[in-house]
């Protein structure tokens, strides 16, 4: 029974790192998201014709 008892506490050590780290991981994305966001919104200032396409054709247009 002891056995069983560490097993479940390496467990939840195990599961609270990897969750910390996930949220580590979900807020480095929210913030590149978005300086991607304000990155286009440049780019749709400078040129206005870009506010009529998504953001997906309009990551495709920069990249050319």
């Amino acid at each position: 029974m002891k056995k069983v008892f560490t097993q479940r506490k390496i467990l939840h050590k195990e599961t609270s790192s990897r969750m910390r780290e996930f949220l580590k991981f979900n807020d480095m994305m929210d913030k590149i998201t978005k300086s991607l966001e304000a990155y286009l919104e440049e780019k749709r200032m400078d040129f206005p014709r870009f506010y009529f396409i998504s953001n997906e054709e309009l990551f495709t247009l920069l990249a050319e």
